[in-house]
């Protein structure tokens, strides 16, 4: 998987990369959509 990407649902932060966090990810238009998961965003 990618590292470091900068993914969108997350107010612009970047999203974690935990199991818990993985549960929240969708794939969506070929693009990582994270549920909107205050924990799962690195601030």
């Amino acid at each position: 998987m990618g590292s470091g990407l900068p993914l969108t649902g997350c107010g612009g932060e970047r999203a974690r990369t935990d199991v818990e966090c993985l549960e929240a990810v969708e794939y969506k238009n070929f693009m990582l959509i994270i549920n909107l998961n205050p924990k799962c965003c690195e601030q």
